[in-house]
């Protein structure tokens, strides 16, 4: 009889060192998802910070370009003024 006792005991062991082996996998797999997760949520948020600053650098330059343009456009035209006022002065002549 004590012999069936201490094989119950020695498999029980097993049992339960294998069960608490097993319980720290699942807990470390957990642990490693969360952290995945968590990085993921975090590499997200500096993405779309980072995705803001360009929208708003892209649209600055766009609006320092668009009075470029613009500033070129009026020299432009006021050259063509002249241009055509001495065409006109020549072709009096």
């Amino acid at each position: 009889m004590n012999e069936g006792w201490l094989v119950f005991c020695f498999v029980a062991a097993i049992v339960l060192c294998s069960g608490c082996i097993l319980t720290a996998a699942i807990m470390r797999a957990v642990s490693i998802q969360r952290q995945r997760e968590a990085l993921i949520a975090d590499d997200l948020r500096a993405i779309e910070e980072s995705t803001v600053f360009l929208i708003e650098q892209l649209r600055s330059e766009t609006d320092r370009m668009i009075s470029e343009v613009e500033r070129q456009k009026r020299m432009l035209a006021d050259l063509i003024a002249e241009a055509d006022r001495r065409l006109s002065v020549i072709t009096r002549k």
